[in-house]
């Protein structure tokens, strides 16, 4: 009997002993981080304009037209769709205040050729079938743009109305592309998708989906194609801060645009009701992205780039080993450092929100991500308050440089001057790890 519990106690003290072992090990995962792709956001920082254009935006999605999306697959060859939410319109000076015919419409697009961040290449797309009319959105009606998938010849986008910021159901666009551009004038409209949206009869979710696509096939470039065109989407939580759980469905490229094929992933099994969708992440933003990580130490991993807390100064990726997770606990690879600071008059402030990953204009090793900035409370709007910036996320960090402290004191990329660390909008707890939220 001794001899029974000393043997119990050298195995329960081993246990004890390796227990710290395998928790360093998981706290000695390598923490990926960004720093600012300058000229991405230099792209988009439209001043001194003289002529009535496109000055700012948010919402903004990419894809390559030929729908290959895969990682740093861009060349000189390729043509990339943007597509924006609302968007300002007007003319501009070189500090970036609106100076006449300021207009703000509810989506507008861009056209970009080749790989690079070339404003000689780069032109906007406004005003109705893209007639470059002011005042005109391009679909003829109010709607924030969701994200972009080109399957075959066609491009396609969803969209959704709003009330008192919530979406009201979810349409879908489809576009031709014709000699490798997007003909906006022949645009044809299906109206209300149900399996996309649920507004819930005791009003405690609203389930959006179309936010975000990853093909998962051939056409795409996926490392690891399985025919899906994966559709993520968030449960929004109404009484609970309005909080962005997020969720995926899968339809296969053959049945698509048919959503009647639609499945959902319920935790163990793709089911048919909206309603049993396994929330996947809490405290997403509800645009964001997910993409097949090809290079680094995560290479064969799914990652997804989000704002925390729907909107707030954190960056964060989460990885899967599947495009239906589990993902893991997120971790912070970028502090925005305009968030929090004032506007260029002194009396608003600035906040960031909807980060999203653009993999095929990425380099080398490097993820171009995208976030939004915008203003609240301010009296006059400027071109520098709310527009696109872009980081980038180093997927193969050098194990031997000295890690970058992304919570140093940032500069204000609006002012220039040193800032201290803005905190987030939300009060609510860390994000989940993959487990069911209801």
């Amino acid at each position: 009997m001794k001899i029974r519990l000393t043997r119990f106690l050298l195995m329960l003290l081993t246990l004890c002993l390796l227990m710290p072992l395998a928790a360093l090990g998981e706290d000695e995962e390598i923490h990926l981080t960004a720093t600012p792709a300058k000229e991405w956001t230099e792209l988009f920082h439209r001043l001194n304009q003289k002529e009535y254009t496109w000055l700012s935006a948010d919402g903004i999605f990419s894809v390559a037209l030929d729908g290959n999306d895969s990682f740093a697959s861009a060349d000189s060859s390729t043509t990339t769709a943007f597509i924006f939410s609302d968007s300002l319109m007007g003319t501009s000076d070189e500090k970036g205040a609106y100076t006449s015919r300021f207009s703000m419409v509810n989506h507008s697009a861009a056209i970009l050729k080749g790989y690079s961040a070339d404003g000689d290449n780069l032109r906007f797309v406004w005003g109705h079938g893209g007639n470059l009319q002011p005042n005109q959105n391009i679909f003829g009606e109010r709607r924030w743009m969701q994200d972009m998938v080109v399957v075959g010849d066609k491009l396609y986008v969803t969209g959704t109305p709003e009330v008192g910021w919530k979406a009201q159901h979810v349409d879908l666009y489809t576009i031709p592309i014709k000699g490798g551009e997007p003909q906006y004038d022949e645009f044809v409209k299906t109206p209300e998708i149900p399996e996309l949206y649920l507004h819930t009869p005791d009003d405690k979710y609203y389930y959006v989906f179309g936010g975000c696509f990853m093909c998962n096939t051939e056409q795409a470039g996926a490392p690891d194609p399985d025919g899906y065109i994966y559709v993520y989407g968030t449960r929004d939580a109404v009484h609970e801060w309005s909080r962005k759980d997020l969720l995926v469905a899968r339809i296969h490229e053959d049945d698509f645009p048919d959503f009647s094929k639609l499945t959902y992933w319920e935790g163990d099994k793709w089911g048919t009701d909206i309603e049993k969708s396994l929330p996947l992440l809490r405290w997403v933003s509800c645009e964001m992205s997910v993409t097949p990580i090809t290079v680094g130490p995560y290479a064969g991993k799914y990652m997804a780039v989000y704002t925390r807390f729907v909107e707030g100064n954190e960056i964060a990726y989460s990885l899967s080993d599947t495009p239906w997770g589990p993902f893991t606990t997120g971790v912070t690879c970028y502090v925005c450092p305009e968030h929090g600071q004032p506007t260029l008059d002194g009396v608003g402030h600035i906040y960031c929100y909807n980060a999203k990953a653009h993999p095929h204009l990425s380099k080398g090793s490097q993820m171009l991500i995208s976030y939004n900035t915008n203003a609240r409370d301010n009296q006059t709007i400027w071109a520098t308050d709310g527009y696109p910036h872009f980081i980038w996320l180093e997927l193969d960090p050098d194990p031997n440089a000295t890690p970058t402290d992304i919570w140093a004191t940032p500069t204000n990329l609006a002012t220039g001057t040193d800032v201290s660390t803005a905190t987030d909008m939300a009060t609510g707890t860390d994000i989940a790890t993959g487990t069911d939220a209801k």
